[in-house]
């Protein structure tokens, strides 16, 4: 079934580092006095809490439905030219080309998801709008003057 969800490894992720820093990382920097991390320690604290709020955020989505109507259309205007001949009978080499192909998509849009999102997004059916939004938010996120310095 088609998800918008972010994966578990990333929520685990944020959340380990969260802890390592707000349980061992800030309690050793203002035991030393080095104002400089105790800076750097709580801005990274605030940046994973909005993290983890966008997360969830995404887990909650709703995934995208396939109508079986739209199942019948899709065949008719573009598997069925693809895949079979003038008297309309399935050629099964065609449709193990397409297949193959399909599948190279599927083992790759995800990586790609997942890399232009920041990790946030790595499942193939997600709703591409919210795969441009999530790619935006993490460009603004890398780019945005103030967080400079704080990865």
């Amino acid at each position: 079934m088609a998800q918008v969800y972010l994966t578990q490894q990333g929520i685990y992720q944020h959340k380990a580092e969260l802890l390592d820093i707000q349980e061992r990382y800030l309690p050793e920097a203002k035991a030393g006095s080095n104002e400089h991390l105790v800076q750097f320690y709580e801005a990274r604290i605030k940046k994973l809490r909005d993290q983890l709020a966008n997360c969830i955020r995404i887990e909650t989505r709703t995934p995208i439905q396939t109508p079986i109507a739209d199942v019948e259309q899709v065949w008719i205007e573009f598997w069925k030219p693809l895949v079979t001949d003038a008297e309309g009978n399935v050629d099964m080499d065609q449709v193990k080309k397409e297949l193959c192909d399909l599948h190279f998509l599927i083992q790759n849009v995800g990586k790609v998801y997942d890399h232009i999102t920041g990790g946030m997004i790595s499942k193939v059916l997600t709703d591409p709008k919210v795969v441009i939004r999530e790619a935006e938010d993490h460009y603004r996120r890398c780019y945005d003057p103030e967080d400079e310095g704080e990865e």
